[in-house]
């Protein structure tokens, strides 16, 4: 019985900073930059946090234009390994609808892309940039739901870079400074 005893109180502490998942919210978080960049997510919400958290380089930045610029290079390298994806399914089915999901993906990549690019010197064109993207998965679904295509796999990609576009346009946000009031 003691040694039940000593067992639960050493992990007692566990308990105390233990974080509680519900639908839509962690309780439990601390005011960390992800968590800030995830507020504003809107339906992305949920998984947002998930995602960001998955590489070192966002979880370790420690300012807006850090976590922005991780944010962007991990959206950029998603959505080439997605496009890649693609450019493989076609080797066995050479579907004009997917041909054109690797068009749209190819746009997403150098939107994100100019999106870095611009973060520095023009953060409110880097915002665009990365809003923008959304577009392009969305016009896959199009030509996919057209074509009659069902495909999980593509449809969970498409997902992914709408995800990574509000995360990225979002943590870029942060970083434009307030107008000045004269």
């Amino acid at each position: 019985m003691l040694s039940l005893c000593m067992i639960l109180i050493s992990h007692f502490y566990l308990l105390a900073n233990a974080r509680v998942y519900n639908h839509h919210t962690l309780v439990g978080e601390d005011g960390d930059l992800i968590t800030n960049v995830c507020r504003g997510a809107g339906d992305f919400k949920a998984n947002c946090s998930i995602i960001l958290r998955e590489d070192p380089k966002v979880v370790n930045a420690n300012n807006y234009f850090d976590i922005s610029k991780a944010i962007l290079e991990l959206a950029i390298r998603k959505t080439s390994a997605a496009r890649n994806f693609m450019k493989e399914l076609t080797k066995n089915n050479d579907s004009p609808a997917i041909t054109a999901c690797i068009a749209d993906y190819e746009f997403a990549i150098d939107f994100f892309n100019h999106s870095l690019d611009e973060l520095k010197e023009s953060p409110a064109t880097a915002v665009y940039d990365a809003k923008i993207v959304i577009n392009n998965p969305y016009f896959c679904s199009v030509q996919l739901e057209n074509a009659h295509i069902v495909n999980p796999s593509i449809d969970a990609l498409n997902y992914q870079t709408s995800l990574l576009s509000v995360c990225a346009s979002q943590a870029i946000s942060y970083t434009i400074p307030p107008p000045r009031h004269p």
